[in-house]
């Protein structure tokens, strides 16, 4: 069951073409308030335009933002290359109107990269910062979005929506082979995937 995607407006990050003025996020960028502790946030966007990925500078704004700094114990590294990012999506097959389940989508550098595909993502994420900043970052950003994030531990998960049939990854190595053993058999709909290990 999806809800709206709850709006807060400190963490509303710029568009690369709009900067932030006085450390705020421009007026267009700021979200209205909404529910705290809701586990499904359905982001459906529509912005014209073409989905703009993640750089260097805007991927250090939102981890300055969110007061995050990668952190050994969750394996956090965050792709900050565009063209890495759609080499990914490219190696791992996604077609347009796929539904992709990514795990771990981070600050949604990934995450960007998938739906500038065409592709609908259902993204894990256990840090709940990070899960309630990426449907913020999406509508900034991504046209046309078709987004589901989960705030969850990947190895807990027994139900998602819809039936995903890729699964992306971008893994800690200590849990990389138990959370791709525990989506293949929760998640029969899973035909193939990719997932890095870091």
């Amino acid at each position: 069951h999806a809800e709206p995607v709850p709006r807060s407006p400190q963490l509303a990050v710029p568009h690369p073409a709009h900067p932030a003025r006085d450390g705020r996020a421009p007026r267009h960028a700021r979200g209205r308030a909404g529910s705290a502790g809701r586990r499904h946030h359905r982001a459906r966007v529509r912005v014209v335009g073409p989905v703009s990925l993640l750089g260097p500078a805007e991927i250090r704004d939102l981890a300055e933002l969110l007061g995050i700094q990668p952190t050994k114990k969750l394996g956090q590294n965050f792709v900050i290359d565009a063209n890495t990012v759609r080499r990914i999506v490219k190696s791992a097959g996604v077609t347009r109107g796929e539904t992709v389940v990514e795990v771990g989508p981070g600050l949604g550098s990934l995450t960007l990269g998938l739906l500038e595909a065409g592709a609908s993502v259902v993204a894990v994420e256990i840090d709940r910062r990070l899960a309630e900043q990426l449907p913020l970052t999406v509508a900034e950003l991504a046209p046309d979005a078709d987004l589901t994030v989960i705030t969850e531990d990947a190895l807990r998960i027994t139900d998602l929506p819809g039936e995903p049939t890729v699964l992306v990854a971008n893994l800690p190595y200590n849990v990389s082979v138990p959370v791709l053993l525990h989506f293949l058999e929760h998640f029969p709909s899973i035909q193939r995937g990719l997932v890095m290990v870091q």
